[in-house]
């Protein structure tokens, strides 16, 4: 909008000397009254006595305005501030796999989407997304154990991005191989599908994240 529009749709003179402004703001009733100062001050009191159950420090809570959704959501809410960051952590590691189990066969699905006039099966885009996932999941791992025990300080971030080069120029590589279009059409190919498969794996992980946390 304009910054006049407001003065020409009420009919004012925006250059009159007589406006006079008034705002007011009014907390909407509400019948959940759970985040109040006191049930926060209550919570992060006891978050960390741990001679205490979950249960015990709900029970320290005025939870009555809560659904039971809501009440078992900020039970794990609580669950989860009390536990050990390290195992908290294990437990979105130990889904990864699963989760990038279930996004390669999508991956697969965009390849076959792409390549659609290559009149090649499905099962022949599945295996390249495996040979692609394979060859990335051991340059990174061993990326990964070189940055953190074997390099001086200071130059693990030139082994990960070093790794991502190689691991990137593979998969370029491989999709000239495979494919057999010309360098600058495979180049956007490329560029296209690892933007899409960003945003897949980034939803993908939100949807991991939200199940471990859900599951933990």
């Amino acid at each position: 909008m304009e910054s006049d529009s407001v003065y020409r749709l009420t009919g004012i003179d925006p250059d009159s000397s007589e406006l006079n402004y008034g705002l007011k703001f009014e907390k909407p009733d509400s019948t959940n009254e759970f985040l109040t100062e006191e049930n926060i001050e209550t919570f992060m009191r006891l978050k960390d006595n741990y001679d205490l159950s979950i249960d015990q420090v709900m029970d320290s809570l005025n939870t009555t305005s809560l659904s039971s959704f809501q009440y078992n959501l900020t039970r794990q809410y609580v669950r989860l501030a009390r536990a050990d960051k390290q195992i908290v952590l294990g437990q979105l590691l130990k889904n990864l796999p699963i989760m990038m189990l279930f996004t390669m066969p999508l991956f697969a699905l965009l390849l076959k989407l792409f390549y659609m006039r290559r009149h090649q099966y499905y099962i022949t885009h599945l295996i390249h997304a495996l040979h692609l996932h394979s060859f990335a999941y051991v340059i990174y791992g061993f990326a990964f154990v070189m940055a953190r025990y074997w390099v001086p300080d200071g130059t693990g971030f030139y082994v990960i991005l070093s790794a991502v080069i190689l691991a990137s120029t593979h998969s370029y590589i491989s999709f000239l191989k495979v494919y057999k279009q010309g360098w600058f059409k495979t180049l956007v190919k490329f560029k296209t599908l690892g933007f899409l498969y960003s945003w897949l794996l980034f939803f993908a992980f939100i949807v991991e994240l939200v199940f471990s946390v859900a599951t933990f």
